[in-house]
């Protein structure tokens, strides 16, 4: 069992011998499997063409530019931009990703890998400390059952976005608090990882600092005192580091900053019970727990499962206070706020069934079910039937399901001339065209033609001022295109469907649970669920 020491402690290193080693050995290279299997099978999303554009920006000009060449990235009609720069979305991803596209392939294989790389060290790290830390194997084996079970870790950390980065960061700074706090070196090391944090997601920065101060101020404070250097030592690289970054990324100088007027108290409550909830249905974590975790801290008084509980605590009730979630257009919590939840859950999962394991022969069967099954999560209730989300995924890892960009970008370079002008609805679903296919100029993001910045641009990134030469249009969409195309028409020329893309339109391989589809949809024929083509012709 782990032992319920301070931060401080430095436990001795315990081996169970050679059996152990080699589980863990066997659960990285397993690990490694589930990270870089089909990598770069499927096209970028929106969240990460745009991660991708902005990596095309820096390659071209060192910042982080809407401006490619002869194409304007400005989603949200331009509301990150300041400038025609990017000064809100957290530039660590993005410089990561330019760095992988310098000695590799601008495509989604090269453009996941730093983030799939650290996915591999944060498991190293999680595996390091079970080392250090566990005399029991019941405790490994119960790990790797819920670290193999845990497919939303492997997903978030096969995107080109903040998560990997974020996770991985995260996770480091954990462990040096929980092994290394007395060495001054690790509290300069905390600082620094960080700033690297706050460079990728300042919400989960955040998150993980207000983890760590409440847990010393209830855990810790009684055998470690507080001492004042260290605010210099943690905050040192903060400021050096963060200080002038703020100067170039802050959302404060974006017309983003008014999101955060908009959510009310009675919205933060809202995003409170919806983030509690949703934590379970995106299973960071198997419901189960809250039932299996009280019971085994009854049975043994381990204080690691309230640590764990608490930090759980914080992370929800910070995030609900600070996120700029309008509960308004949605009805689920935007859990991707939310990942630092899933280690967090791997260590409770480890600490409720891990005593069970070590003790009863039965125990690994128990955390098999809880861990892999839907029973654990409690979704047999609502599927009717048993299932296993890791064999699913694992049935999708060795056959990747079909997806619309790749089809739609293919057809784009293959029939759309360079620099003709693209109109494609839902906005959102431009950006992987972008990326992929950028030869054409695509057309209509902007909204406000009075800003500044707009100055020099083209009317056709101006919806309604210059009429776009080809229209794509994303399943369900055409029915708000289709009165817009009439419109259009006049006497010299008019919008003919020239065909459609026979896929199902939406891309359901985004790492939350809840909008994952594991298995390719296939297009019924039905009317609004293909993808449908046209162009403008002369009469």
């Amino acid at each position: 069992m782990l032992s319920n020491k301070s931060p401080s402690s430095r436990t001795p290193v315990v081996r169970s011998g050679q059996k152990t080693l080699y589980f863990l050995g066997a659960l990285l290279a397993a690990s490694a499997c589930l990270l870089f299997v089909h990598l770069g099978s499927y096209s970028l999303w929106d969240d990460e063409a745009e991660t991708a554009l902005g990596a095309r920006g820096i390659l071209k000009t060192g910042d982080t530019t809407a401006l490619l060449d002869h194409n304007l990235h400005a989603r949200r009609a331009g509301i990150t931009l300041r400038n025609l720069h990017d000064r809100l979305t957290p530039p660590l991803a993005s410089y990561l990703t330019a760095i992988s596209f310098s000695v590799g392939q601008q495509d989604a294989w090269f453009a996941r890998l730093p983030f799939a790389l650290c996915g591999l060290g944060t498991v190293a790290l999680m595996l390091y400390f079970l080392w250090e830390k566990t005399p029991s194997f019941g405790f490994v084996l119960t790990f790797g059952i819920a670290l193999l079970s845990q497919v939303s870790l492997f997903l978030y950390f096969r995107q080109d976005r903040y998560y990997g980065t974020s996770l991985f960061l995260a996770v480091a700074i954990f462990y040096f608090y929980l092994t290394r706090w007395d060495k001054p070196w690790a509290r300069f090391g905390v600082g620094f990882l960080a700033a690297l944090l706050f460079l990728s997601h300042p919400l989960i920065c955040v998150q993980v600092g207000l983890i760590l101060v409440v847990d010393w101020l209830v855990f810790g404070r009684p055998s470690v005192p507080f001492e004042f250097r260290w605010l210099w030592e943690v905050g040192l690289p903060l400021v050096l580091l963060v200080g002038p970054s703020l100067f170039v990324w802050n959302p404060f100088l974006t017309k983003s900053s008014g999101y955060l007027g908009e959510v009310s108290l009675a919205d933060r409550w809202t995003l409170f019970c919806w983030n509690l909830r949703d934590l379970f249905t995106a299973e960071f974590m198997p419901s189960a727990l809250l039932v299996l975790a009280p019971v085994a801290f009854l049975l043994w008084r381990n204080r690691w499962i309230l640590r764990a509980g608490l930090a759980l605590f914080v992370l929800l009730l910070v995030t609900s206070l600070l996120s700029y979630q309008r509960v308004q257009i949605t009805d689920v919590a935007d859990v991707r706020y939310l990942i630092v939840a899933i280690p967090i859950g791997l260590a409770l999962s480890t600490l409720s069934l891990g005593v069970w394991v070590g003790k009863y022969s039965w125990g690994w069967v128990l955390s098999l079910v809880v861990l892999g099954t839907n029973l654990g999560s409690g979704k047999i209730f609502m599927e009717r039937r048993p299932a296993s989300l890791p064999l699913l995924w694992w049935a999708e890892l060795a056959s990747p399901m079909e997806e619309p960009y790749s089809p739609v970008a293919e057809w784009v370079r293959k029939n759309i001339p360079p620099r003709s002008t693209v109109w494609v609805e839902p906005d959102y679903m431009m950006y992987p065209l972008m990326f992929h296919a950028p030869e054409p100029v695509y057309a209509w993001q902007l909204e406000d033609p009075k800003d500044p910045q707009w100055a020099d641009l083209s009317p056709i990134h101006f919806k309604g001022r210059e009429r776009p030469e080809y229209v794509i249009v994303f399943g369900p969409s055409i029915s708000n295109v289709l009165p817009v195309l009439q419109q259009m028409n006049d006497a010299h020329s008019t919008y003919q469907q020239i065909g459609q893309i026979n896929c199902f339109w939406k891309d359901l391989y985004r790492p939350e649970i809840f909008w994952r589809s594991f298995r390719t949809i296939q297009s019924t024929g039905q009317p609004n669920e293909n993808v449908y083509l046209f162009q403008r012709k002369s009469t």
